[in-house]
């Protein structure tokens, strides 16, 4: 989460946290989100909260589109296949978030 700078100079705090960005290259950042607090602790030390976001609003939106597409399943087994959809994508989402949370930051170090 970057704040507004009016002088549009980065802080130290804002460097270093694009700098860490840089190092985000694997998956195992993105599978350690699947952690209940690692995406606040990333978020906080990189200064972004953009592959969290990424996870909530992704994971939300494929529970609305897979209680469409099931309509007729019983509610116990469709909360179970989707707790497992959403442990399956929150790598996939995260990892995207951290790309996109990695570009911004390159683009922000190159100035």
């Amino acid at each position: 989460m970057t704040t507004i700078n009016p002088t549009n100079t980065a802080t130290p705090n804002q460097i270093k946290g694009w700098e860490l960005r840089q190092e985000d290259t694997g998956w195992g950042r993105a599978l350690a989100h699947m952690l209940p607090i690692y995406p606040l602790i990333y978020g906080s030390q990189r200064n972004t909260y953009t592959p969290l976001l990424h996870c909530i609003l992704g994971n939300f939106a494929l529970s609305v589109v897979f209680a469409m597409a099931t309509p007729n399943m019983p509610e116990n087994k469709q909360g179970a296949l989707n707790t497992l959809l959403g442990l399956a994508a929150t790598p996939l989402l995260a990892k995207r978030g951290i790309d996109q949370a990695r570009d911004y930051a390159k683009l922000k170090l190159n100035k």
